[in-house]
């Protein structure tokens, strides 16, 4: 028996159940399709559930929903879709946002939690909050001195240009000023797509 399961987090849970839904040798295609149907057999388990919020969203991008009340922002993907990454398979799967998540917090010190899944119009949709954050947006070379302080360095690709951590093999793609906000303790990242790195993408 796996004792370490009771202290799982409900993030930590539903990785877990995406990753034992799919095969070891799946397709993207294959995946998507065994995420989504786990996904909706975990609907009814109240620990991975959370109601939509009642208001108007205050902000609508290419891959959330926003509400925002001061002290947390809250974020809803977009109806049956899990956010974008960096690749020429420019859409995540549910499991690839997850780890988003998880990396923003590893690396940038974020706490962007899991709050739980929601269902609208039959699509599944995922929610998560993070602090709210009063300041502005940064330069570019701020941007550059804060990504390079880490131990990124910056890459040109025909794809889009993107921020790689080689020795963690941990890219970031982006890094745009309106997903940073400057603050009086510096610089804080709100909304980065962070993902491991493909084999394919050069360290040169």
């Amino acid at each position: 028996m796996d004792d370490t399961r009771g202290t799982e987090t409900p993030r930590e849970m539903l990785s877990r159940r995406l990753a034992d839904a799919v095969g070891p040798d799946s397709q993207i295609g294959e995946r998507a399709v065994a995420e989504e149907n786990e996904l909706r057999r975990l609907l009814g388990n109240q620990n991975l559930t959370a109601p939509l919020p009642s208001s108007i969203p205050d902000f609508i991008g290419s891959e959330h929903e926003v509400w925002s009340d001061g002290e947390w922002v809250i974020k809803a993907t977009l109806p049956g879709a899990s956010g974008r990454r960096w690749g020429s398979r420019r859409f995540a799967l549910f499991s690839e946002y997850l780890e988003r998540l998880s990396l923003t917090q590893e690396i940038f010190a974020l706490n962007w939690e899991f709050m739980g899944l929601s269902l609208e119009m039959n699509r599944i949709r995922i929610l998560t909050r993070q602090p709210f954050f009063r300041g502005v947006a940064p330069t570019r070379e701020e941007i550059s001195t804060f990504m390079k302080a880490l131990g990124f360095i910056q890459k040109q690709h025909r794809f889009g240009d993107f921020w790689l951590m080689s020795d963690e093999d941990i890219l970031v793609y982006d890094a745009e000023p309106g997903n940073f906000v400057k603050t009086s303790a510096g610089l804080i990242p709100i909304d980065l797509i962070i993902q491991r790195r493909c084999p394919k993408v050069p360290d040169q």
